[in-house]
């Protein structure tokens, strides 16, 4: 890693200055009020991720509402409006997965037309 050298762009938090020199790291602050223009994540990725995940989250509310209705229709169950809330809860550990498998699906090129977005590297 010494014969690397590395640019890292940070937003003007305080809490980004590192306190001691980086060796091989070369460190450029954002200026104040552009991450929302100069974020390359803010440029599409957020975005096309959200988009990706509520696709999985429709799917998945789909799915629990067939059984939801066939629990209903079977038992006579008059909680259906309780019955109708969970279908929103989520597991944590589920979303996880659906944000592991929705990064994996970021291309190179998607990430590489973010930055170009930006002009932050022109």
């Amino acid at each position: 890693m010494e014969s690397r050298h590395v640019l890292h762009l940070v937003d003007n938090v305080s809490s980004h200055r590192p306190e001691e020199p980086l060796s091989h790291v070369k460190l450029r602050m954002l200026p104040p009020n552009t991450t929302a223009f100069l974020q390359p994540l803010d440029a599409g990725i957020i975005s096309s991720f959200k988009a990706q995940i509520s696709k999985f989250q429709h799917r998945y509310i789909a799915e629990r509402f067939y059984d939801v209705l066939s629990r209903i229709s079977d038992t006579g169950d008059d909680c259906v409006e309780k019955e109708i809330d969970s279908l929103f809860n989520v597991d944590v550990l589920v979303t996880m997965r659906w944000a592991e498998i929705v990064w994996s699906k970021v291309t190179r090129v998607t990430i590489l037309h973010c930055w170009c977005h930006t002009h932050i590297l022109d």
